[in-house]
C-alpha cells in the first residue's frame, strides 16, 4: 500500500523530469549552428587563402612562351656593293620560337597591398556574417520570451479555471439544496466554458511560436516542452559591442589599405628576365641561317599615367572613411537612444512589480469576501466574477512584470551587444 502512494505521489514529478525542457542559451547556439549564413565563415576562409596563393606567384619566375611566323615584303640588304663580296639576301619567310623567364624584383609593394587589401575585404564580409548572426540571435531571444509569456498566462487561466469549478461545485450543492438560484449556476458554467476557450486559444498561440522556434533552431521542438526562465541578471554593460561596430572598423581599415595600393601603383618595377629561343634569322639578322639565341638583363617599367589619378583617387577613399565615420556615429546615436528607452522600461517595470503585491493582496481579500457574500445569495455570480477576474489580471500582471523585467535586462545586453 504505501509503495502505491509513493508512486502516486511521485508520478508528477517523474514526468516532470522526463518532460523535454530547453533554455535560452541552448536555443540561441542551436538557431546559430542552424543558421545558413554560418557556412560562409569557411567558405571565405578558403576564398581568401586561394587569393593569397595566386598573389604569392607574383615573386615566382614567370614564363612566355611565343612564336611567331611571317612573310615581309622586303629585307634588309646592303645598299652598295663590295668588290669581291657576295651578300646572301635574308629569306624573306621567317619564324621564331622563344622562351622568357622573368623574375619580379621589386613591385613597390603591390602585392603587399593586395594581399593586405584581400585580408581586409574577408574580415569585411565575415563581419557581415556576424551582424546578421547577432539579428538571428536577437530574434530567437524575443521570441523565447514571447513563449514564456505564453506559458504564464496559460498557467494563470489554468488556474483561474481551477477557481471557476471550485466555485461552481459549491454553488451547485446551493442550487440542490434550494439555497441559491439556479442562474448563478449558468453564469459560473457559462464563464467556465470561455475559460476554456482563451486556454485553447493560448494553447493554439504557444503551438504557433514553437512552431516557429524549431524552424529557427533546426531541431523539433515538442509542444510539451518546458521553457525554462532565465535567472535574473541585474548587470547592465556600460560600452557598445555590436558586431556592427568591428565592421565599421573594418571597412575604414579597407579603405587605408586600398590608399596603400594606391601609393604603390605609382611606384616603378624592376625585373631581371632571360630570353632564349631558336629562328631564322637569329640575333644577326643578316644571317640568313637557322640560329639558337639568348638574351637577359634587368627591366624596369614605370606607368607614370598613374600619376593623373593618385590624388584623387586617395581623396575618393578618405571621403569613403568619412562616410564609414558618419554611419558609425549614427549607429552610436541609434542605439543610445534605444539604450536609454530600454531603460526607461527597466524602471517602469520595477516601480510596477513594487505594486503588483498590494494590489493583489487587496483583489484577493475582495474575491474572498465576494465569494462569501454569493455563498450567502447577497450577490449574483456576475458580481463574483467580477471580482474573480480581476484578482486573476493583478496575479496575471504580476508574473508577466516578472517575466518582462528579466528579458527587458536581456534585451538592454543585446542592444550592447
Amino acid at each position: 500500500m504505501r509503495t502505491i502512494l509513493f508512486l502516486l505521489c511521485a508520478a508528477p514529478l517523474l514526468l516532470r523530469a522526463q518532460e523535454a525542457q530547453t533554455q535560452l542559451f541552448e536555443c540561441q547556439q542551436k538557431a546559430v549552428q542552424h543558421f545558413p549564413r554560418v557556412k560562409e565563415r569557411e567558405l571565405l576562409q578558403r576564398i581568401e587563402a586561394d587569393k593569397l596563393k595566386n598573389l604569392s606567384t607574383a615573386r615566382w619566375p614567370q614564363n612566355e612562351v611565343a612564336a611567331q611566323a611571317t612573310y615581309q615584303s622586303a629585307v634588309p640588304t646592303l645598299p652598295i656593293k663590295l668588290p669581291g663580296v657576295s651578300v646572301v639576301p635574308v629569306d624573306k619567310d621567317q619564324f621564331r620560337v622563344s622562351d622568357e623567364t622573368s623574375l619580379l624584383l621589386y613591385d613597390g609593394g603591390r602585392t603587399t597591398a593586395q594581399k593586405a587589401l584581400v585580408r581586409a575585404l574577408t574580415l569585411v564580409e565575415q563581419q557581415k556574417t556576424e551582424v546578421d548572426i547577432y539579428a538571428i540571435r536577437t530574434e530567437v531571444t524575443r521570441l523565447y520570451a514571447n513563449i514564456v509569456e505564453a506559458d504564464t498566462r496559460l498557467e494563470l487561466l489554468q488556474l483561474l479555471k481551477q477557481n471557476v469549478d471550485d466555485r461552481i461545485t459549491k454553488v451547485k450543492a446551493g442550487v440542490e439544496a434550494g439555497t441559491t438560484l439556479a442562474s448563478n449556476l449558468l453564469v459560473l458554467q457559462a464563464e467556465a466554458l470561455g475559460v476554456v476557450q482563451r486556454i485553447d486559444e493560448q494553447r493554439s498561440t504557444r503551438k504557433g511560436l514553437i512552431a516557429v522556434m524549431s524552424i529557427y533552431t533546426g531541431d523539433t521542438l515538442a509542444a510539451g516542452t518546458h521553457f525554462q526562465m532565465p535567472a535574473l541578471d541585474a548587470g547592465l554593460k556600460d560600452s557598445i559591442t555590436r558586431p556592427e561596430m568591428d565592421l565599421f572598423q573594418y571597412q575604414n581599415s579597407a579603405y587605408s589599405v586600398q590608399r596603400k595600393l594606391v601609393d604603390a601603383g605609382t611606384r616603378p618595377q624592376f625585373k631581371a628576365f632571360f630570353q632564349g629561343g631558336i629562328g631564322r634569322p637569329g640575333l644577326n639578322i643578316l644571317d640568313n641561317d637557322v640560329k639558337a639565341y639568348y638574351i637577359t638583363g634587368l627591366k624596369v617599367s614605370w606607368s607614370l599615367g598613374s600619376f593623373y589619378t593618385a590624388r584623387r583617387e586617395r581623396d575618393v577613399l578618405r571621403r569613403q572613411q568619412q562616410i564609414v565615420d558618419v554611419q558609425r556615429e549614427s549607429f552610436e546615436l541609434r542605439v543610445n537612444a534605444q539604450l536609454a528607452k530600454q531603460k526607461e522600461e527597466i524602471a517602469r517595470i520595477r516601480q510596477q512589480l513594487q505594486q503588483d503585491d498590494e494590489i493583489i493582496a487587496v483583489r484577493t481579500k475582495v474575491r474572498d469576501i465576494s465569494a462569501g457574500q454569493l455563498d450567502a445569495g447577497v450577490i449574483t455570480s456576475s458580481d463574483y466574477l467580477i471580482e474573480l477576474n480581476a484578482q486573476n489580471q493583478a496575479l496575471t500582471n504580476q508574473k508577466l512584470h516578472q517575466v518582462q523585467l528579466v528579458f527587458a535586462y536581456i534585451e538592454y545586453n543585446l542592444i550592447t551587444g
